[in-house]
């Protein structure tokens, strides 16, 4: 089994409890890590996202902060924002990404904290964190968990925090990549209670696969009723 079809199909099984990643989705993440090394996964890049790194250097973020980045693989997002003044957490459910990440972080002797984590019950306190980034972990859960999931998100950004969120569009038509791609709609849905969603851009890169890139902010006050 490949590394692309193995992490599409760990990412499918919805959780039984409800309470986080089920066992088989964890089970699938460690085997695609177990099973190729990952700067020969289809999804890692030695440096960070384009929209990471134009995020800090357009101010739309600014350090210094404590930064999340959820499903951080082998942490090029979160050495890259440590070495640009933030203090970050990578978090990850496969061992051998979070094992990559502190490999790379120990070789370059940069500071980040990396967690093996379920972000469907993170360890971590109330507003935790002033930023968060997800680059390829929203898309791949099951929809029942989405709402839980930007629940929990909001629950650890500050109010006013700020969460850069990439995904893969539905009008993506390539055989490689999660089982199930979403229209802004769809992202909006769950997100909108606990975030205003301050830019959206659909983003068309050479070589890239075609997706959505969305600058969210954690709402100050709860999102006013339906009129």
């Amino acid at each position: 089994m490949t590394a692309t079809r193995a992490g599409n199909r760990a990412a499918s099984p919805a959780s039984r409890d409800g309470r986080g990643v089920s066992a088989a989705v964890r089970a699938g993440w460690a085997r695609t890590y177990a099973a190729t090394p990952y700067r020969e996964l289809p999804w890692f890049r030695a440096g960070p996202k384009p929209f990471v790194r134009a995020a800090v250097e357009e101010g739309r973020v600014r350090p210094p902060g404590s930064w999340l980045e959820i499903g951080c693989g082998a942490g090029s997002d979160a050495l890259w924002l440590a070495r640009h003044g933030f203090r970050v957490t990578g978090i990850d459910i496969a061992p051998g990404a979070v094992a990559a990440g502190r490999e790379r972080a120990r070789a370059r002797g940069v500071a980040v904290r990396f967690v093996e984590a379920d972000i469907l019950r993170p360890p971590f306190p109330p507003e935790a964190f002033r930023y968060a980034s997800d680059n390829g972990c929203f898309h791949t859960l099951p929809f029942r968990d989405r709402p839980a999931y930007a629940a929990g998100v909001a629950r650890l950004l500050r109010p006013g925090g700020r969460f850069l969120l990439s995904w893969v569009a539905r009008e993506e038509t390539a055989r490689i990549g999660p089982p199930h791609r979403l229209s802004v709609e769809e992202v909006a849905r769950p997100m909108e209670p606990h975030f205003l969603l301050r830019r959206v851009e659909f983003v068309r890169r050479a070589g890239r696969r075609l997706h959505y890139e969305a600058l969210l902010e954690r709402r100050r006050e709860p999102q006013p009723p339906r009129r």
